[in-house]
């Protein structure tokens, strides 16, 4: 018996054996879709938060040692102001120079003078990054390290 490829095409797609999703199957999956999605989302975003706080403290590390190499190749002393969400440095005397604004980091008053070798007063700087205390500490090591060629 010869059957056609149309007729047996036909056959094959509308078989008994074969079916598709059922609409409450695609609920379902849904469903358990956003209940996934409902509990790591919330993780990324503070992932995320994490993620640009961190990179705002490694900033304010950099602003840090910029400021001491500028008073050493300046020869003058510079101040930096740090209170609150701000950071803005002056140079001697002067008005202030720059301002930077934060986010995540938080300073309490405080004030760090970087002399005219570029080399700070104080020991240490303390911060708050989202609530956590946190501190940096200056490199206070003014011997010169390496051998002598001479």
């Amino acid at each position: 018996m010869f059957i056609s490829p149309q007729l047996h095409s036909k056959t094959l797609l509308f078989s008994k054996g074969s079916r598709g999703f059922t609409l409450i199957e695609l609920i379902v999956v849904m469903a358990v879709i956003s209940v996934v999605m409902m509990l790591v989302g919330p993780l990324s975003q503070t992932q995320v938060e994490r993620s640009k706080a961190f990179a705002e403290w490694m900033e304010v590390q950099r602003v840090f040692e910029l400021v001491a190499k500028e008073a050493y190749l300046d020869g003058e002393s510079y101040i930096l102001h740090l209170d609150g969400t701000e950071l803005s440095l002056t140079k001697g005397n002067a008005t202030k120079e720059k301002t930077y604004q934060y986010t995540y980091v938080f300073f309490p008053k405080q004030e760090i003078h970087f002399n005219h070798h570029g080399y700070v007063m104080s020991a240490g700087v303390d911060a708050f990054i989202r609530s956590k205390k946190v501190e940096y500490r200056f490199n206070t090591n003014r011997e010169r390290t390496g051998t002598n060629v001479l």
